[in-house]
């Protein structure tokens, strides 16, 4: 695998936003490893709905036809999730809702989290992904507002700067990848 393509589902339409400073954070991590990254909000999403989704390649939506197509790029995708509720947020659970095992089959996941350092979302978004028949890596994030910085006013995020939070990142950076090629070589062997 040359350069893998991750897509990161960010499940955070707050502006600004904690979540989408962390998906900054991770999406910098893996393009400085080598890898092609998007970050999606799907904001654009409407509801999902089962039987649309069956209909994927005639799919009249234009914004689900994209994020199909950028799902089945990917080599490995990762679900970023605020903690509400001590779970994900709606808005991610609608986009999980909206693939089905054709985009996510043997891929590699990845589960990073923001709310007080709680891992809850992380753990039910593992249940999801195993029932995409698909792999979560075992490093996951979850972060809390002491880990970031003040708002910077040049890029509208909060800058990761927790020295511990920046140690998993690049742990979990590494093993996503690691994940990614092993699972790769696995569909090619």
């Amino acid at each position: 695998m040359t350069q893998p393509a991750v897509l990161i589902i960010c499940g955070s339409g707050r502006i600004p936003s904690y979540t989408a400073s962390l998906c900054a954070a991770v999406g910098q991590s893996l393009s400085a490893a080598g890898a092609a990254v998007t970050i999606h909000t799907p904001t654009d999403l409407p509801f999902a709905d089962p039987d649309r989704r069956l209909q994927r390649e005639t799919i009249d939506i234009p914004e689900v036809a994209d994020f199909f197509r950028a799902a089945q790029m990917a080599d490995a995708i990762i679900l970023a999730s605020p903690v509400y509720h001590n779970s994900c947020s709606g808005l991610l659970k609608n986009a999980v809702d909206w693939l089905g095992m054709n985009e996510c089959r043997g891929k590699a996941f990845g589960l990073v989290s923001h709310g007080g350092g709680s891992p809850q979302p992380v753990d039910h978004l593992r249940i999801i992904v195993r029932a995409l028949q698909a792999i979560a890596i075992p490093t996951q994030i979850s972060t809390a507002e002491a880990h970031y910085g003040p708002l910077s006013q040049t890029t509208g995020l909060f800058p990761l700067t927790d020295p511990a939070i920046g140690k998993r990142l690049q742990k979990f950076t590494g093993e996503l990848l690691e994940f990614t090629a092993m699972l790769s070589d696995r569909k090619t062997a």
